[in-house]
């Protein structure tokens, strides 16, 4: 079973613990399979020599709320200083914030390159210089309007762990929501393991796109990450790889840490814990983002219960809730 943890307002959370995960069917993840060929299968005769590699892959897709309404007050071209003003305003509150959206994960990825892994005692030049190689990163990104996705190949690398860049994607994805809540940006997101292919220079086409909007769109609900079974099932396959050399090692140690920044809400969805103690571990000087991101959430919650918004308080009413939980017994 999942452990519960009733919290000081008397609504018990779960946490999607390491022991739950070992209990999930160890059986290994299929992501390291993937298939090359042309881009034939499309229309454009100009890529058809372009070589694509279809595969599995990480993904997220992470939603920018409330832009449809802010959008629709921008209906004319302004004539006079005073309309050039609050035109300009308008796009500061539109494309303005999703522009500092991106820009806040780039610079969460970015911060990878700074955070340590955990030590391992007794090591050669040769072996740390290998260790590094291993380390190495890579998340692709794709955006379009309000969304933004972020993707992870899963084909196994000489060079690199793949577990390396998935840390990082979660990471980028619990900073900067965390700091997005502070700053009153709402958003929803999606996370998942797929087949997917890079048909397009710079953009990620297949079922794992699917999976991952799905999770966002039809199940995320409120602001907050749906984590979706089969990321769940990759992490489960890389912290069972076997082997005693030290890339398996840190493949076993980073994929752990990778699980115990998963989960399960309230409501039962897996969720990513992106104010849970992963994210106090590597970004400990956020403890006032977690405390303006509560404050957030109460003031919104308190604003629908007031107009009497049943379904739009109960969301904010989880976010508070959890918000208001990890304060307590993570950040306090």
């Amino acid at each position: 079973m999942v452990p519960t943890i009733i919290n000081a307002f008397g609504i018990g959370i779960q946490f999607f613990t390491l022991e739950y995960i070992r209990n999930m069917k160890k059986k290994k993840h299929p992501s390291k399979e993937s298939i090359k060929g042309s881009s034939k299968l499309g229309g454009n005769k100009s890529n058809s020599k372009r070589e694509i590699t279809t595969g599995f892959y990480a993904l997220a897709f992470i939603d920018v709320l409330s832009q449809r309404d802010k959008l629709s007050q921008i209906t004319a071209i302004p004539h006079s200083n005073e309309q050039k003003e609050i035109f300009l305003e308008q796009w500061r509150e539109t494309f303005g914030v999703i522009d500092e959206y991106r820009t806040m994960f780039g610079k969460f990825f970015d911060t990878f390159a700074t955070y340590k892994p955990p030590k391992v005692s007794q090591l050669n030049s040769e072996q740390a210089e290998m260790l590094e190689r291993l380390m190495k990163s890579e998340v692709k990104k794709q955006g379009f309007s309000d969304s933004m996705i972020y993707y992870v190949p899963l084909m196994e690398r000489s060079d690199r762990l793949n577990i390396s860049s998935i840390h990082n994607l979660l990471l980028g994805c619990a900073g900067t929501f965390l700091i997005g809540l502070a700053e009153k940006i709402i958003c929803r997101g999606g996370i998942d393991v797929g087949i997917a292919g890079e048909f397009f220079r710079g953009e990620i086409y297949g079922p794992a796109l699917y999976q991952a909007y799905h999770l966002e769109s039809e199940r995320a609900q409120f602001p907050r990450i749906v984590v979706g079974d089969e990321f769940c099932k990759y992490l489960v396959s890389e912290m069972n790889w076997p082997g005693n050399s030290i890339g398996t090692m840190y493949r076993r140690m980073w994929a752990k840490e990778c699980a115990d920044w998963i989960m399960t809400d309230v409501d039962g969805t897996q969720i990513l814990d992106y104010a849970g103690p992963i994210t106090k571990k590597v970004f400990p000087s956020l403890q006032n983002s977690v405390d303006l991101a509560l404050n957030f959430a109460y003031e919104e919650w308190e604003k629908f219960r007031m107009q009497g918004d049943v379904k739009l308080a109960g969301r904010y009413y989880m976010l508070w809730n959890y918000l208001a939980t990890r304060r307590e017994q993570v950040w306090k």
